[in-house]
């Protein structure tokens, strides 16, 4: 595995192709027996899970493969997930082992028995119909439900002559070999990976999950199967959100309590106001900006409130000397400069 890292100038578009390039003009120097041809594939950090929900207990395992899937469609349909994908689950297989000697025997063929296979095996639209001013499409559907129906399948010999395919072969309900594990603490479980969409909202996602969880394993699910959650990304968003508001608190405590050697009480406080008050505009303001709170938002919103004490300072010192330490009466020239820096707070803030 070959990681190329770009910088951030350059369009993902524009750098995967010239990837793709460098890969096909190496093509040459590579070994000839290789059993597949290099891939290239892009990163999107969106395309990782939020959340695994894994579902275990001591049941049949194409039975907890049934309630993974109706969780599945649940929490697909909410309008936060892009898709779920499900790992470790079992998947049905209906396997036919032909007894090679009573199928030369019969006169029939591999493809003789892959047609009749397929010809009872089949999901075909049926056209529309017409009810009231609604238009509904209908579809035939005819699948394979058990292994008995696979058995009673007629096929036609060379001589004419119509045998059940129980007779020259043996039909069995199995599962495919499985390509894909998931373990949680030292059991097989079957784990939902659940995909976000990018821009929305994942706390409110992680939460609507959990509900949806909850209410299918209280209302759905038999005794002995259970569900645990893992990687809930949400918990490191919370944590970190946690994080900023005490940082504005302790903000706000900590220039009021130093400003107050040198300022005094009163100055100290109208500085210290300044950190909660940018606070509150600022989160008022986001959601109409379209901006949310990820680590570069909240590091610029950190450094932010840095700049907005800084400036409010100076105002306030230049305030305090005007009008107190030196006494003066202010003329107009004063008054235009105390408005500068008056208009400059209300900008920053």
């Amino acid at each position: 595995m070959v990681i190329v890292e770009f910088s951030t100038g350059i369009d993902p578009v524009v750098a995967k192709q010239r990837v793709s390039d460098a890969v096909d003009k190496s093509r040459s120097d590579l070994p000839s027996d290789l059993q597949r041809e290099p891939q290239v594939q892009d990163i999107n950090f969106s395309e990782f899970p939020i959340m695994y929900v894994n579902i275990y207990g001591d049941i049949e395992p194409y039975i907890l493969k049934e309630y993974a899937d109706e969780l599945k469609d649940r929490i697909e349909g909410m309008r936060e997930i892009t898709r779920v994908d499900i790992v470790g689950a079992p998947e049905r297989e209906f396997q036919i082992d032909v007894d090679l000697y009573k199928m030369n025997a019969a006169g029939i063929s591999f493809m003789q028995i892959e047609n009749a296979v397929s010809a009872e095996n089949i999901n075909i639209s049926g056209g529309e119909i017409v009810l009231g001013h609604y238009r509904r499409n209908l579809r035939l559907i005819s699948q394979f439900k058990n292994v008995d129906e696979i058995k009673n399948i007629k096929i036609k010999t060379d001589g004419g002559v119509y045998i059940a395919l129980k007779d020259i072969a043996d039909v069995k309900d199995d599962f495919k070999e499985q390509l894909n594990f998931a373990r949680l603490n030292g059991k097989s479980v079957i784990a939902l990976n659940i995909i976000k969409k990018s821009g929305e909202n994942l706390i409110n996602a992680a939460d609507k999950i959990n509900v949806i969880v909850k209410e299918f394993e209280n209302q759905r699910l038999p005794k002995g199967i259970k569900i645990e959650i893992t990687g809930d990304m949400s918990k490191f968003t919370r944590t970190s959100l946690a994080d900023l508001v005490n940082s504005v608190i302790i903000g706000f405590i900590l220039v009021v309590l130093v400003l107050m050697f040198f300022l005094g009480v009163r100055d100290s406080i109208f500085v210290g106001l300044s950190v909660p008050i940018a606070s509150f505009i600022a989160f008022a303001v986001m959601p109409g900006l379209d901006f949310s709170f990820n680590m570069v938002v909240t590091f610029a919103f950190l450094l932010a409130l840095g700049i907005i004490v800084d400036d409010a300072i100076v105002v306030i010192e230049n305030t305090h000397r005007l009008h107190i330490k030196m006494g003066l009466r202010l003329d107009k020239l004063q008054c235009r400069e105390l408005e500068k820096y008056l208009l400059l707070l209300f900008r920053v803030l």
